[in-house]
């Protein structure tokens, strides 16, 4: 577990250098909002966290669409962005829909309930997905709860807040467990978060643990012994390494159909010790690759 924080426009002068010495591990940064809507800050806050090789995890687009189009289109400009700021296709795109989203479009004349929100998560994040890019959702316990459902939960990545508890109430890969943190080099509160998972966090010029597992069903890094003074020798836990292969083994498997589906395929992985969210995150990465 990582901590990190979360910026936007209203971060602005920041020393990123004292950010750094603070313990950041990572940072999310606002790319956009409604239709075509670029952050101010956001080409400052990418070349200034690059420049003090924080990595940025990811963008969030803040949604104000009224329309599953308008929300593809959102999805077609935070892609954009990442593109025009070179950032690697391992980014995070985050969609964050939340209560201003729903107050806009009432001024709009169009009501927003559960169904839309679900309906435009799906379209943005599947078009990011289908442009190349990691996509996920941001949401708090009340939108977890009362706005998205299982599948939303479970297809996509999700970072979460909640700001009561250190346990996550659901799986996610990041945790804003604050909005008013102190962090040096930036004046004022700050959202601060967790990132469970080091091999979602990637390290400047090295390859995530999931791109390495990937290469190792390849077959790329050898076999045994072989294998492990290699990954070693590159700066990897074999063991960790190994554990990612095994849930892209067992996804594959999972796609070939050999778990069953449904709640069989869930009941059967759990009696198994593996965590159904991480094999169907896992499983949507096996059917983009077409391994």
């Amino acid at each position: 577990m990582k901590k990190g924080i979360d910026v936007s426009t209203f971060q602005k002068n920041v020393d990123y250098g004292k950010v750094k010495n603070d313990n950041i591990s990572f940072v999310l940064i606002r790319s956009s909002y409604g239709k075509a809507n670029e952050d101010e800050q956001l080409k400052k806050h990418i070349q200034g966290f690059n420049s003090v090789n924080i990595p940025i995890l990811g963008l969030y687009h803040f949604s104000y669409a009224l329309t599953e189009k308008d929300a593809v289109k959102e999805a077609n400009f935070a892609v954009k962005l990442a593109k025009k700021y070179k950032l690697p296709k391992s980014t995070y795109i985050f969609y964050d829909f939340e209560y201003d989203t729903i107050r806009y479009a009432r001024k709009k004349g169009v009501i927003l309930r559960s169904t839309q929100c679900i309906a435009f998560t799906k379209a943005f994040c599947e078009r990011v997905k289908k442009l190349g890019y990691n996509t996920g959702v941001y949401a708090n316990l009340d939108y977890c709860r009362n706005m998205y459902n299982d599948e939303i939960r479970s297809k996509y990545p999700l970072w979460l807040a909640q700001y009561n508890s250190d346990i996550p109430k659901y799986t996610c890969i990041v945790k804003q467990y604050s909005s008013k943190g102190k962090v040096k080099g930036i004046s004022g509160n700050v959202d601060m978060n967790f990132a469970y998972g080091a091999n979602i966090i990637p390290e400047a010029g090295k390859k995530t643990n999931e791109e390495i597992a990937f290469e190792v069903t390849e077959g790329k890094w050898g076999n045994g012994t072989d294998r492990k003074i290699k990954l070693a020798e590159a700066g990897y836990s074999y063991t960790d390494i190994q554990k990612e292969v095994n849930y892209i083994m067992v996804a594959k498997d999972v796609w070939k159909g050999k778990w069953g589906n449904g709640l069989t395929r869930k009941s059967k992985l759990k009696r198994a010790g593996y965590d159904w969210n991480k094999v169907q995150y896992y499983v949507s990465k096996v059917k983009k690759r077409g391994v």
